[in-house]
């Protein structure tokens, strides 16, 4: 099918329209959209990158373009760790930028859940596309980033708790925080993913090798 792109100025342009296409039940569509060698330098652009691969990586696994939607979230994986590494604080020109004109204007960098999210999506492309090994990978990769949010959060939460002690003392604070629906050492709850665990159990338990069985079960039971 043709696709006739109006109105795409910029790569979140692009994107929003490429969703909106999906959105209507037209994956193919929708990923051939990002996909398209034309848009290459729009793909490229650092602001919108990391969103621009998410989605069509999701796109592709969904219109059964495996290879190609293996390609993206793996570059999508790959770009998640630099944010990470190098580029984890945002600049004030991009903040004061965000509230001055948009928030499209802040560089789309993604949470804990969407890293384990494109993960997740990388052990379903992977058996997909055939691959039993690239998908006992990204499980592995998966569970690894778990554990990262499981010890970020831990230290996010230590923080939180020593400051309610220097505002007077735990009980106080916490009775004040339950009556507005508040409970801190929910914490883990808004990152940890299940479906992580799950496909790491199975992938892993797959292998035949007993190590692999030992992590799966392990896994298993996290799920």
């Amino acid at each position: 099918m043709t696709i006739v792109l109006m109105g795409c100025n910029g790569s979140r342009d692009r994107i929003d329209q490429a969703v909106g296409v999906y959105m209507t039940g037209n994956p193919r569509d929708g990923y051939e959209i990002l996909a398209d060698p034309g848009a290459k330098d729009l793909r490229a652009e650092t602001r919108n990158r990391l969103l621009w691969l998410m989605e069509e990586g999701t796109m592709g696994q969904d219109a059964d373009q495996f290879e190609g939607s293996w390609k993206a979230l793996t570059d999508a994986s790959q770009l998640a760790d630099r944010f990470d590494l190098q580029w984890k604080d945002r600049g004030l020109d991009e903040e004061l930028g965000s509230i001055a004109i948009n928030d499209y204007v802040r560089t789309f960098r993604g949470t804990y859940a969407d890293r384990i999210a494109i993960e997740n999506a990388r052990v379903l492309t992977a058996l997909g596309r055939g691959d039993a090994y690239g998908a006992a990978l990204a499980a592995k990769r998966a569970v690894e980033r778990q554990r990262d949010t499981e010890i970020e959060e831990a230290k996010r939460i230590k923080k939180v708790n020593d400051e309610i002690t220097k505002r007077g003392g735990d009980k106080t604070v916490k009775e004040i925080l339950g009556r507005n629906g508040i409970d801190l050492m929910q914490g883990y709850a808004a990152y940890l993913n299940p479906l992580a665990s799950w496909l790491s159990a199975m992938v892993q338990c797959s292998t035949g090798d007993g190590n692999d069985r030992q992590r799966g079960e392990t896994d298993l039971r996290k799920a």
